[in-house]
């Protein structure tokens, strides 16, 4: 083989991956695995300016050297292959959609106080609020009813057209096989588009679901994943979803779930995290199993000119004195995001800034 290669015939890849992030996204995987308890873990490392792929990684670990020692599990590249029901980490794409098609304002307030039902469903919140609230708390509380307000102004139809735009009705275009098809609803109604728009009733892979954040917080450039490296000044292939416009108003919000939301663990300062959690149950026989969970974590940094993409997903993780008995992302996947970020940001060359400290995210008067 070495012969061949070195023959001239053949030409070599260069592969995307930094094995210097590898290590660091693995060895937090592996101690949050080990501290929650979860029985699998993923975490994906994106450029979004260029689509390559930095890390990614999928526990429990295989060594194809030792298969019969190796956790069967260990054979599933989670990151790509499992499809989970990710939560609210869909909200994001849904207050696009909203502002994309002007059918709300950063300011226009949802009676999310107050009981909600579609058809013969009632969307609750896990933690409702007292008072109305804006788009930019509808995030950072992650309020499944206002997120459903929104959807239902948005419509199923155009619902749709941009879950396909983003990528989100296919397999991730990666060149690895291990690409999974998306489970989608076979009937698309109105509850539906309420359910799908805070990630239920709708299964995706963590590598296709970071590509659709990406392009959301990329100038709402689609940019497809890859795990070959780029070549500076080669033609990227891009396809619009959102304008600029609305790709800055989510940065905003986005930060602001970090600064004042559900994301605060998942801060690191001096880089000026912004993100979204995501707590799902898991799909069982006749609903949901509200003790089995699916959690989520996708940031980005710096918040000024946001290239890195990070995605953490733990199936299963189990609640303990550290977390004071809780096992929503905000207590597991937002922390090791931030500690991935921590690491990893020095290597990428992202300086630590005062600035991100202080900065307001979005001049909007909020509740408090």
């Amino acid at each position: 083989f070495n012969k061949e290669l070195s023959s001239g015939e053949f030409e070599a890849i260069n592969l995307s991956v930094d094995l210097r992030v590898q290590y660091a996204v693995y060895d937090e995987l592996r101690n949050g695995m080990l501290k929650h308890r979860s029985l699998s873990n993923a975490g994906i490392v994106l450029n979004i300016k260029t689509g390559e792929i930095l890390s990614m990684v999928s526990l429990p670990n295989y060594d194809p050297n030792n298969p019969g020692v190796s956790d069967p599990r260990g054979e599933f590249n989670n990151a790509t292959m499992s499809t989970y029901d990710l939560g609210s980490v869909f909200k994001p794409l849904t207050m696009a959609m909203a502002l994309e098609d002007k059918v709300s304002s950063l300011t226009e307030t949802y009676p999310v106080h107050k009981p909600f039902r579609v058809r013969n469903k009632f969307i609750r919140d896990d933690h409702p609020s007292e008072i109305p609230l804006a788009m930019p708390e509808i995030l950072a509380e992650s309020s499944n009813r206002g997120t459903a307000m929104l959807a239902l102004r948005v419509g199923g139809d155009q619902q749709k057209k941009y879950l396909q735009e983003l990528g989100l009705f296919d397999r991730a275009p990666i060149e690895l096989f291990e690409s999974t098809n998306p489970q989608l609803q076979s009937k698309w109604i109105d509850l539906t588009t309420v359910t799908v728009s805070y990630g239920h009733g709708i299964s995706v892979t963590p590598l296709a679901l970071a590509s659709a954040i990406g392009a959301t917080l990329n100038d709402g450039l689609y940019i497809s994943p890859t795990i070959l490296k780029y070549i500076p000044n080669s033609k990227l292939e891009t396809r619009r979803v959102f304008s600029s416009e609305t790709s800055k108003s989510v940065k905003d919000m986005m930060r602001y779930v970090v600064t004042h939301g559900t994301g605060k663990n998942a801060n690191v300062p001096g880089y000026g995290v912004l993100g979204k959690t995501g707590t799902a149950e898991k799909p069982t026989k006749g609903g949901y199993d509200q003790d089995r969970l699916v959690t989520s974590f996708v940031g980005a940094f710096p918040y000024d000119d946001p290239t890195y993409l990070v995605m953490v997903t733990y199936d299963e993780p189990k609640s303990g004195p550290e977390t004071y008995g809780f096992k929503g992302a905000g207590w597991n996947a937002a922390p090791t995001t931030g500690a991935i970020i921590e690491r990893i940001a020095p290597m990428l060359g992202v300086p630590r800034e005062v600035s991100a400290l202080v900065k307001s995210p979005f001049g909007l008067e909020l509740s408090p």
